[in-house]
């Protein structure tokens, strides 16, 4: 409300952003101003400084800058909710002679990632111990920034945990050398504002977990299998996507999910109808494929790759990618070509030649109302919430499991009655009770790790008891894996702690999880096209 009176979210930034042409959470930025009904307006500062005197001026309302956590903690400015946080680590050749200690450290020169927030786990010691801290060029590939280490051009290379461990098997003359304090990635307001802090915290409590890959990124498949992401554009329906039962389907869309899980990548997805958007998407390094029924794309720019099915009942399909990935082109032809005339790709046809209708204009489940309500009054996106619906009951409010738990969010009798539930099986008891319970679940986390990572690990809790993850958080520890992300981490060490006879089907709730998060996925992209076009519509009839 006191933002309402000028209209404006106004965003302070440095505009040191990694490829210098997209803030790393413009997305999130553009969604919170919206649910806010502000209009965001990006303002550039020329350094921390000035980014702090900028805010305590009043000139405006949120800094979101990853050169923000480089300051000092002062009363008079609050931090959001943590969006992430980074584990820096070091890395230089092998047998080169280094302190144990990063505070003895002297007279080397560090890399680092371009607009990289871990400079801030490094600029007070550059200035106290004498360190060179280089920025590479913006578009600097992680591969490009070892190399550089590799021919001796820097002493040493700063690199988040997770990214450095998937690439260092690939660099066998490179070693960890240290580690540095975790920074964490906040934004700051004032703290006299106290309805936009509020706001802010319960917005990303909703919506961090949504986003994904940001920026733009033109990497060839290499560069897909590191980030583990595929960026997919899709045009809905039943040749390419569309939501059956509540499960995302689609021909192309299963066949390239098969194609995904061969390569441990995940499918980011989003929907657009219009063919030029679709292309402006895939040419600003914004998506990495696009998959569409027809249209010829120009071939200086992209290449295409034409599914002619023998059956003539079958769709013809494209998929579409930048001309300069040809890696990506290549790995695409081998699995198209390995699939040709294989069972899968025969029940596959079958199933599609009946020309089912895609979920485009409808709601996601019949009880999309009532979840939305609730999961707001409780900080959740309500997709997520119907993700986890779908995932523990198929939406069947008369479901029960052997273990006794009922209804659409499998509630166990004694769940319910610690959330205040009178009767489990009435399907809004039922909905508030499982909201209620994991809101709980979530809570127990808050203040441990970023909000990107609080509600996996409360549904994984909500699966297989808080007091399990919190074991697998500590196995995680002891095996070398950030205890504070669930994918690829903790996950790993509940599949561990299920083997080591803790008496629970942990690898199961890795499943659990992973499952939600597809279907979040699914949910996400459905509904945010069915709202533009929805947009689209009232804009077309206000101009008329």
């Amino acid at each position: 409300p006191a933002l309402r009176p000028h209209g404006l979210l106004r965003i302070l930034t440095t505009g040191r952003q990694g490829d210098g042409r997209l803030h790393p959470d413009q997305a999130l930025l553009e969604r919170l101003a919206a649910e806010l009904e502000l209009i965001p307006v990006w303002i550039e500062m020329p350094d921390t400084q000035s980014l702090l005197q900028a805010l305590r001026d009043g000139r405006g309302d949120l800094i979101a800058d990853p050169a923000a956590t480089e300051l000092p903690e002062a009363e008079d400015i609050a931090r959001s909710k943590p969006l992430r946080h980074h584990r820096p680590l070091l890395v230089s050749r092998r047998g080169r002679t280094l302190p144990a200690s990063p505070d003895r450290l002297k007279d080397v020169s560090i890399l680092l990632p371009a607009g990289s927030p871990l400079r801030a786990a490094l600029e007070a010691r550059a200035r106290d111990q004498g360190l060179r801290l280089v920025s590479a060029p913006p578009g600097t590939t992680d591969q490009e920034l070892l190399s550089q280490v590799h021919q001796g051009r820097h002493d040493l290379a700063a690199m988040e945990e997770e990214k450095l461990r998937r690439l260092l098997p690939s660099w066998p003359d490179l070693t960890v050398a240290m580690e540095l304090e975790e920074v964490n990635d906040s934004w700051l307001i004032r703290a006299s504002a106290r309805e936009l802090k509020q706001a802010v915290d319960a917005f990303l409590l909703r919506n961090a977990g949504a986003t994904l890959t940001a920026g733009r990124h033109f990497e060839d498949f290499s560069g897909i299998l590191q980030r583990g992401v595929l960026r997919v554009v899709a045009t809905p329906g039943n040749r390419v996507f569309l939501l059956r039962k509540g499960l995302p389907a689609g021909f192309a869309y299963e066949l390239l999910r098969r194609f995904t899980e061969k390569h441990g990548l995940r499918i980011q997805l989003s929907l657009e109808s219009d063919p030029a958007r679709q292309l402006h998407l895939l040419a600003e390094g914004l998506a990495d494929l696009v998959l569409t029924p027809i249209g010829e794309v120009p071939a200086d720019r992209f290449s295409q790759l034409h599914l002619r099915p023998r059956d003539p009942e079958l769709p013809s399909l494209r998929w579409t990618i930048r001309r300069n990935n040809p890696e990506l082109l290549t790995a695409l032809n081998g699995y198209l070509s390995s699939i040709d005339r294989s069972e899968f790709h025969n029940v596959l046809a079958k199933r599609y030649r009946d020309g089912r209708k895609a979920r485009t204009g409808e709601g996601l489940s019949p009880w999309d109302a009532t979840v939305r309500e609730v999961a707001g009054r409780h900080h959740f996106d309500w997709r997520l919430v119907l993700a986890q619906m779908y995932q523990e009951s198929r939406f069947d409010p008369a479901a029960r499991s052997d273990a006794g738990a009922v209804g659409l969010m499998q509630l166990l009798p004694e769940t319910a009655r610690e959330m205040g539930i009178a009767d489990p099986e009435d399907p809004l008891q039922n909905i508030e009770g499982g909201v209620r319970y994991l809101d709980r679940l979530r809570q127990a986390f808050d203040g441990e790790i970023s909000v990107r990572e609080l509600n996996w690990f409360a549904l994984a809790a909500y699966n297989a008891g808080l007091s399990r993850v919190r074991r697998a958080r500590r196995m995680a520890l002891r095996m070398g894996l950030d205890p504070d992300r669930w994918f690829g981490n903790v996950e790993l060490a509940m599949v561990r702690l299920g083997q080591s006879g803790a008496g629970c089907r942990c690898g199961q709730t890795v499943h659990y999880v992973r499952r939600i998060r597809e279907l979040y996925d699914a949910y996400l992209a459905l509904d945010e096209h069915r709202l533009a076009l929805a947009a689209t519509s009232r804009s077309s009839g206000e101009n008329g």
